[in-house]
């Protein structure tokens, strides 16, 4: 995190998201710029220094983030602990179904239940083993 009078920039994307969260917006010109060096691509977008309000300060959001578990346990009803902490849930759902096998459903053949196992599972090659239908 950089900062001046007026402006504070800010490269940390997770970060970014929280602030525009709780009503800090970006400069208008530029409101970010995008850098190249070899391979790695770099962001870095520039805040202003309150909210829309003028009553929460960029600078000490972007401290409070690095505090992250000690500040939003400081600040349980702070609109920034809300906005942190649906960044973290966010991360978790988008992990868990990242790496998660989806389930199917059989058909017994006399079509008197229905199972659901997961996907390319030892069950799901049993099924097809015993002439289950994928539903």
């Amino acid at each position: 995190m950089k900062s001046g009078t007026n402006i504070v920039q800010v490269s940390n994307t997770d970060l970014a998201v929280c602030l525009a969260s709780v009503g800090v917006k970006l400069r208008e010109d530029p409101p970010y710029t995008h850098l190249v060096r070899g391979e790695e691509t770099y962001w870095v977008f520039n805040f202003e220094a309150t909210d829309v309000s003028g009553t929460l300060d960029t600078k000490k959001m972007c401290e409070a983030f690095s505090q992250d578990a000690k500040w939003m346990t400081d600040h349980p009803q702070h609109p920034f602990t809300f906005a942190m902490v649906a960044l973290k849930n966010f991360r978790t759902f988008r992990d868990f179904m990242e790496t998660s096998k989806p389930y199917v459903s059989f058909k017994a053949p006399n079509g008197a239940s229905v199972l659901h196992v997961v996907q390319d599972s030892k069950k799901h090659a049993r099924c097809i083993e015993k002439g289950m239908v994928q539903i």
